[in-house]
């Protein structure tokens, strides 16, 4: 197995783990936490399929039989994308509401809006891809080195290169991450207050919510960050980003069930 397969490999099954951990932590209750569930499942699949493509099609840029089920088997990477990304806003929602964050709670049109505005992104997304579903075989980009890891990885990627598909593709993921990176910083900020505050606030008496919220914008910044740069070197660590992010959201839901927030 290659370099690249490999390290594929390793982020299909850190997302084996988080998928778990998140069905431990979280449960079945809410559907924040189911939709963390669904995309941990859905990038297990995502990375095992980039990860054993070589060696289950072998020639696929030769046989048009082995192509067809290589685009098959792919098909669920990027309806997945399209469908589950934008909904991750509402388990961010959801964590800062459980941590207190004072404009998420009860009676905040706030977290309505976000769920609303999340399903509208995750429907058309979906429709969007449905209209034009084409895939073709992943090439090397034209300035893609020769000793690119990203050389070995056979996968089929989408044959419509518009920058309305491009913005489908992206926008949804950076605004999840942007809205994390608020709320995340929101709980931070607000047990810091606490504790500046002469409201004689006990860091020690009772649950804290700042190590979640850290958690969240700093997982969520990191995976902003590892899709910046050339696409044969973003193809690993956009996806390495993908188990920080998802980590983040799992490590939060974990400290703030640990420490007796109400779910």
């Amino acid at each position: 197995m290659k370099a690249a397969s490999r390290c594929f490999g390793v982020y299909a099954c850190c997302h084996v783990v988080l998928c778990v951990l998140q069905c431990f932590y979280g449960g079945f209750q809410s559907v924040g936490s189911l939709v963390v569930i669904a995309v941990a499942a859905a990038l297990v699949w995502d990375n095992g399929l980039l990860a054993l493509g070589d060696m289950l099609f072998p020639d696929a840029a030769k046989a048009h039989a082995t192509f067809s089920r290589l685009a098959a088997w792919s098909q669920p990477r990027f309806y997945a994308h399209a469908f589950l990304t934008p909904l991750l806003a509402v388990q961010t929602t959801r964590l800062g509401a459980r941590a207190g964050v004072s404009w998420l709670q009860e009676g905040s049109i706030i977290p309505t809006m976000v769920f609303v505005a999340a399903l509208c992104l995750s429907v058309l997304g979906t429709l969007h891809h449905a209209r034009s579903p084409s895939l073709v075989l992943r090439e090397s980009h034209p300035k893609e080195p020769r000793n690119s890891w990203m050389r070995s990885i056979v996968s089929a990627t989408l044959a419509d290169k518009s920058s309305a598909t491009l913005a489908w593709m992206i926008l949804p993921a950076v605004l999840v991450c942007l809205w994390t990176c608020v709320v995340g910083a929101s709980m931070a900020r607000m047990y810091c207050e606490l504790r500046s505050a002469d409201l004689g606030f006990n860091p020690l008496a009772g649950p804290m919510g700042d190590v979640a919220g850290r958690w969240l914008w700093v997982c969520a910044l990191v995976e902003l960050l590892s899709n910046a740069g050339p696409p044969w070197v973003t193809a690993l660590s956009g996806n390495a980003g993908e188990v920080v992010l998802l980590a983040g959201f799992v490590a939060a839901e974990r400290e703030l069930t640990s420490q007796g927030f109400m779910p």
